[in-house]
């Protein structure tokens, strides 16, 4: 984590300690906790202690969003789903960020990066609304065909909606 800057390590720095030291909360395959793999010699490190790391990753994200979901819910809030992806595209990134620096510190060669082989998951699609999507379908339906301007409502919306913009923003 020394050789990372201060956002990678924010970023990255519990899938590195994960990897290393293991998760004491969340079992691994043989029902024991999570031991990691600090252990092992760089070099030793295979694609399937990752995946087993991985696992372990998702594990311990889906118990949190769990977590997470019971408090939102209640506050009455509205409760996401949460299935650990995001938690292991990190992870996977973490990794290579690490093996990375071991080839370049020559404590590994080049064609044995195992986290390579590990499939980084796909980024979730779409983007991230504070409400579902189709409830923003029904609010545009209704600005366009309601009100005085229907048109003008509309199109303020969306510009709201393409820019980001506030308030002020917009009157501006």
């Amino acid at each position: 984590l020394d050789s990372c800057s201060e956002g990678t390590a924010r970023t990255y720095g519990s899938y590195m300690r994960l990897l290393a030291g293991g998760e004491p909360t969340v079992a691994g395959p043989d029902g024991e906790p999570y031991k990691g793999i600090g252990n092992l010699w760089v070099d030793e490190v295979l694609p399937s202690h990752l995946l087993v790391a991985l696992k372990v990753v998702r594990t311990r994200a889906e118990a949190g969003g769990e977590a997470r979901a019971d408090r939102r819910e209640a506050k009455g809030r509205v409760v996401r789903e949460s299935d650990g992806s995001g938690a292991a595209y990190n992870a996977v990134g973490a990794w290579r960020n690490m093996f990375t620096f071991a080839i370049k510190e020559r404590n590994l060669g080049k064609s044995f990066n195992p986290a390579l082989e590990v499939k980084k998951p796909e980024r979730q699609p779409g983007r991230r609304l504070a409400i579902k999507e189709a409830h923003l379908r029904e609010m545009l339906q209704l600005f366009g065909s309601t009100g005085d301007d229907p048109e003008l409502d509309l199109m303020i919306a969306r510009f709201i909606l393409i820019t980001g913009a506030r308030q002020e923003g917009l009157l501006n």
